[in-house]
């Protein structure tokens, strides 16, 4: 009887698909589950202990396959030109890694932005994570924000000696260096207004802001002269053609000696029956900072000659007016 009901044990256990296993005490068959290929899956975290170096933070799931991860980064955004050294995963879930910079490269001025992402790889491809960003703001190179810079004449293009700039007096050649001031995190994005003066002269007033990669900027002023500035020639054309009912201008320049008589005037008179032929759009013009003065001569509907004559002080400058068909 016993026979008959291990025989349709067997007989049962067979059926059921178990085998002998279960009959003669073997244990069942490990099922092993294969991981779809895929990409790894990765996420980009934060930067910490950011002094000269930075740790990067980030979670990469690798998908049952062996993946090497690592951070790229750089100081342009979505242009890394450094990557950190590698980690390799392995596991089925997020993995938090953790990779240092190590010493970042050292830039005049301080502070200034680095990008970075996580990236991933496997048999199957590659990922990038989100890109975020940190400041490293404990650069000890940049002791303190300069300016530097000439003070020239705009005449001679020389250097003046002994100008102002923001109660900073130039050398004998018209150089001038002075400190700013300056934050906690340097000198990077600091705006600055500076004032160049000196006898004789009109003063000049710039605006300056350091970029933030540098401790020192430069700038350079021009300053026109004051003084009266004695006329020594009158330049213009010498000769104007019109057609009848024509309009042009003609520029006159008062030229100094080593100066520019800016705000002198000049004074415009048509000869004597010039006035059949032309008329003159001002008697008397002012020069700009330049020395240029200008005037509009129109041609009336008469064909013939005039004659126009600049004034400036003692000095004289005509010109021809010809009027055609």
């Amino acid at each position: 009887m016993r026979n008959i009901f291990a025989y349709c044990l067997i007989v049962v256990c067979g059926i059921l698909g178990l085998g002998s296993g279960l009959v003669f005490g073997q244990e069942t068959p490990t099922v092993t589950v294969t991981p779809t290929p895929q990409a790894p899956t990765v996420v980009t975290g934060e930067a910490t202990d950011i002094a000269g170096s930075a740790v990067l933070h980030g979670t990469v799931n690798a998908h049952g396959f062996e993946t090497t991860a690592w951070f790229e980064y750089g100081t342009v955004s979505s242009n890394y030109s450094t990557s950190t050294s590698t980690e390799t995963i392995s596991g089925l879930d997020d993995t938090p890694i953790s990779i240092s910079t190590g010493s970042l490269p050292i830039r005049t001025g301080s502070p200034y932005t680095f990008y970075y992402r996580v990236a991933a790889e496997n048999s199957v491809g590659r990922a990038y994570g989100k890109e975020k960003s940190f400041s490293d703001t404990l650069h000890g190179d940049c002791l303190g924000c300069y300016i530097s810079g000439k003070v020239i004449d705009t005449i001679t293009g020389k250097g003046i000696e002994n100008a102002t700039v923001n109660d900073n007096l130039t050398d004998r050649d018209g150089n001038y260096a002075l400190e700013v001031e300056s934050v906690d995190y340097g000198c990077g994005k600091l705006t600055h207004t500076l004032t160049a003066s000196s006898e004789g002269y009109k003063h000049s007033t710039q605006i300056i802001t350091f970029s933030e990669v540098s401790c020192f900027e430069t700038l350079n002023f021009k300053l026109q002269p004051t003084t009266d500035c004695k006329v020594k020639k009158i330049v213009s054309k010498d000769l104007l053609r019109l057609k009848r009912g024509q309009s042009s201008e003609v520029t006159v320049t008062l030229e100094g000696k080593n100066c520019i008589p800016e705000g002198k005037a000049i004074i415009a008179t048509i000869g004597k029956n010039g006035s059949k032929f032309i008329s003159i759009s001002s008697t008397s013009e002012i020069v700009d900072e330049n020395g240029k003065a200008r005037f509009a001569i129109t041609a009336k509907n008469k064909v013939g000659n005039a004659r126009v004559t600049f004034k400036a002080g003692s000095l004289k400058k005509s010109i021809i007016v010809k009027i055609k068909k």
